[in-house]
């Protein structure tokens, strides 16, 4: 009732996004692949795109708990090949174009969500449309983007994007030279 009221409110194209768990197994709140089939038939005609994740197992830390680049496809699939008229959007691991173009091409999915590669890369569109592929600071699925610490306040932080979550404060944090200087960077360490 709320969705076909905002629609009635905004008017029938304005496009409407639910975000669902498309699988969740833990004893007393399971959620099948098939369960999200059935909400997505019952959504038709009042949303537009479904939103698919997953509570079984952050597949998205660093640890590496799956090595999949793409961990959910197989549910984004299912239930975009079970005939429904909604478009189905994937997140989680959506890092890759390659992959990315693949998974759409395919046919798994309609639409990909990619947080985590804008953050660690606010130029991605411009560096993919230009063919820079190699110049992507691949996001290591640290979990900083959703949150830095659980003991403080919200703060949302980037392990390969230092200047993100700061931006507003970053004229602040470092101060512009007072005089020109010639530097040279050394590095060391073993290419891989």
């Amino acid at each position: 009732m709320v969705i076909d009221r905002i629609k009635e409110r905004c008017g029938k194209d304005f496009p409407i996004e639910i975000s669902i768990t498309g699988y969740d197994p833990y004893p007393g709140r399971e959620w099948t692949v098939e369960d999200s089939i059935k909400f997505a038939k019952l959504a038709e005609g009042h949303i537009d795109m479904l939103q698919l994740r997953t509570n079984h197992v952050d597949y998205n830390h660093s640890t590496g708990f799956n090595a999949e680049p793409i961990p959910h496809l197989h549910i984004f699939e299912a239930v975009k090949k079970s005939g429904t008229k909604l478009a189905i959007v994937g997140i989680n691991g959506f890092h890759d174009p390659d992959l990315s173009e693949k998974a759409l091409a395919e046919g798994k999915v309609d639409i990909v969500g990619m947080n985590r590669a804008w953050i660690s890369n606010p130029n991605y569109g411009n560096l993919v449309y230009e063919g820079r592929r190699e110049d992507i600071v691949p996001c290591i699925r640290c979990n900083k983007c959703h949150r830095n610490s659980y003991a403080e306040p919200w703060t949302s932080a980037c392990s390969v994007n230092p200047i993100f979550g700061i931006e507003n404060r970053l004229d602040k944090l470092v101060k512009p030279p007072v005089r020109k200087k010639r530097v040279a960077v050394v590095a060391a360490g073993q290419l891989v």
